[in-house]
């Protein structure tokens, strides 16, 4: 079932911006709605950890819903697993921390300041930006392929190009996996 108009005014609730929520153990401060779809939302949050301040993009799904959080984990742990170097590391696609808990379904990626794909495209006028990103999204794509998945939702609202140490150093991040097929 999707959520109905009483639940995501509730997580607008619970997670509006500049409020602080515990999850996990962790005290998490909200800084602002990504979106809120039919089967959950995604906030950027913030929690410090050793002295840093980390950002991560938290998904939330009611575990009522029928969503996709699920299938984004599943797919997340195999492309981990398959890692052809032996690592953690996901060509451009974060790292990924799950829980569930008050009822709820939680995931969060690791994020750098940025945007979308699509707001790159709306908003740079410099080609090799939106190269760059390409040329990172299909990384991704490709080691998702060896590992035995398509994703059904790639489009550049599902693209994230964070910004590193410069404006010259992207990296364009793969961030929604909740249509995946495997083949």
């Amino acid at each position: 079932r999707t959520l109905m108009d009483e639940e995501k005014q509730a997580l607008r609730a619970t997670f509006r911006t500049g409020s602080k929520v515990t999850i996990a153990g962790k005290q998490w401060r909200v800084e602002n709605e990504i979106k809120v779809g039919g089967f959950g939302a995604i906030f950027l949050v913030a929690f410090k950890a050793q002295g840093t301040e980390l950002r991560k993009a938290m998904k939330v799904e009611p575990m009522a819903t029928a969503g996709s959080l699920a299938v984004e984990c599943f797919v997340l742990a195999q492309m981990h697993r398959f890692d052809g170097r032996g690592s953690q590391r996901i060509p451009n696609v974060e790292g990924v921390d799950k829980f569930e808990e008050q009822g709820r379904r939680y995931m969060c990626v690791t994020v750098e300041k940025g945007k979308s794909l699509a707001t790159v495209i709306r908003e740079e006028t410099l080609l090799w930006v939106q190269i760059v990103s390409l040329s990172c999204l299909a990384e991704a794509l490709r080691h998702m392929h060896r590992v035995g998945f398509v994703n059904g939702d790639v489009k550049p609202d599902n693209v994230l190009v964070a910004l590193r140490d410069g404006a010259r150093d992207r990296l364009s991040l793969l961030i929604d996996f909740g249509t995946c097929a495997s083949v």
